[in-house]
C-alpha cells in the first residue's frame, strides 16, 4: 500500500520539497503504523505542498484558473453548437445529448486538466488542483443559485472533477528547469 501512497506523493511533488519526509513515512509505516495513519500523513503532505506552491506562485494559480476556465468554456460552447444545433445531422448509436454529456463531463475536462498541467509543469499538481477546486466551487455556486438542483449537481460535478484531475496527471510532473537554458 505504501507504493500507492509514494506514487501520490511523487505526483504532487512532495519529494522535491522534502526528500526526508518520504523516508520517514515509509519507515514509520513499515514499523507498524496503520493504513489510516499512512493516508492521513500522505494527505497532509500533499495539502501542505499544494498550499505552499499556490502561495508561492499566486499569479500562476490565477493563470491556471483562467486558462482552464477559458478552455472549458470554449470547448463546451463549440460542442453545444456542433452537437445540438438543428442543422447538424448525426446518426449513430448515441443521441446528440448523450454525446454532449460525454464530451462535457469526460472528454473535455480530461483535456483541460491535461492542458493546465502541461502549462504549469514545474507546479503541475498544485495548479491542476487549484483549477479543479475553482471549477468545483464555481459549479456548486452556479447550480445552487440558478437551478437549485443540488442532487443533480453532485454526480456531474464529481465526474467532471475526477476527469479533470486525471487529465492533469496524465503526464509525468515536470522537474524544475534552469530558466537560463544552460
Amino acid at each position: 500500500m505504501f507504493a500507492l501512497a509514494e506514487f501520490v506523493l511523487k505526483r504532487f511533488g512532495v519529494p522535491r520539497g522534502n526528500e526526508s519526509l518520504m523516508g520517514d513515512i515509509e519507515e514509520d509505516y513499515a514499523s507498524g503504523k496503520s493504513l489510516l495513519w499512512l493516508w492521513r500523513e500522505t494527505t497532509s503532505a500533499v495539502v501542505i505542498t499544494a498550499v505552499r506552491d499556490i502561495r508561492k506562485h499566486r499569479l500562476l494559480a490565477l493563470r491556471a484558473i483562467a486558462a482552464g476556465w477559458l478552455l472549458l468554456w470554449g470547448g463546451n460552447m463549440a460542442a453545444s453548437h456542433l452537437l445540438v444545433s438543428p442543422g447538424v445531422m448525426y446518426r449513430g448509436a448515441f443521441s446528440r445529448v448523450s454525446l454532449l454529456v460525454l464530451f462535457e463531463l469526460v472528454v473535455w475536462p480530461t483535456f483541460v486538466g491535461w492542458a493546465v498541467g502541461r502549462m504549469h509543469r514545474d507546479q503541475q499538481a498544485s495548479m491542476v488542483v487549484v483549477y479543479a477546486a475553482f471549477l468545483f466551487a464555481g459549479d456548486a455556486w452556479s447550480y445552487c443559485v440558478y437551478r437549485d438542483l443540488v442532487h443533480d449537481f453532485i454526480p456531474a460535478a464529481c465526474v467532471m472533477l475526477v476527469f479533470t484531475l486525471l487529465g492533469g496527471f496524465l503526464q509525468e510532473p515536470g522537474e524544475a528547469r534552469d530558466r537560463r537554458g544552460v
